[in-house]
């Protein structure tokens, strides 16, 4: 999201916020080829998300083979970690994958507090009472009862947005941002869209 607004290119539902700097357009991307990337950084969050949860299906830990490490396994270290950053899961244009990079090093680095002076998707409170999030979910899981789960990832956007990435996502903008009715209307219809999209 921070290198879809940074840019400026607008692709549905996130086609609110105003133009960017236009580089990566510049470079060659497009909505399709943001779309792709997007869905296919989201499916490894949920592949790691489902993973750590079931508890026995774990990756095996990277460690280095000397101590001290060798600059090779250093190197080799760092590649495997980088490989896993959604500017590694790239696939296409060698100079947007670069000025991704660059963009991915600025949103990591900079002050949290620089970072969410508009938005912030991960602090806050959500809205509504516990009783309401009680009803929620189990109107959630009426709806999605045919759906392995669902994993809801905040992200920082000017304006409330709802995006389905089957099988089982859901993006939306920080929830402290929303009213109670937006909120729960915004899950509940994700997760129909959900249900209803077809399983390949």
């Amino acid at each position: 999201m921070w290198a879809l607004v940074q840019d400026g290119l607008h692709v549905h539902p996130f086609d609110l916020h105003p133009s960017g700097d236009d580089q990566l357009r510049r470079a060659g991307l497009n909505a399709a080829r943001w779309t792709g990337w997007f869905e296919n950084v989201v499916a490894v969050e949920v592949e790691g998300q489902e993973k750590f949860r079931s508890a026995h299906d774990h990756e095996s830990a990277l460690f280095y083979a000397s101590d001290p490490p060798t600059i090779a396994e250093q190197l080799e270290m760092q590649q495997s970690l980088q490989a896993k950053t959604p500017p590694g899961l790239w696939r296409g244009s060698k100079r947007v994958g670069e000025l991704l990079g660059s963009l991915w090093t600025d949103y990591s680095y900079q002050p949290v507090l620089r970072r969410s002076r508009h938005f912030d998707p991960l602090h806050g409170e959500l809205p509504g009472t516990a009783s309401q999030h009680r009803q929620l979910y189990d109107s959630m899981h009426e709806i999605g009862s045919t759906l392995p789960g669902v994993y809801c990832f905040p992200v920082a956007y000017p304006n409330l947005v709802v995006r389905e990435v089957a099988p089982m996502a859901l993006i939306l903008t920080s929830p402290k941002q929303w009213t109670w009715e937006q909120y729960r209307d915004a899950l509940l219809g994700g997760v129909a869209k959900l249900s209803e999209t077809p399983k390949s």
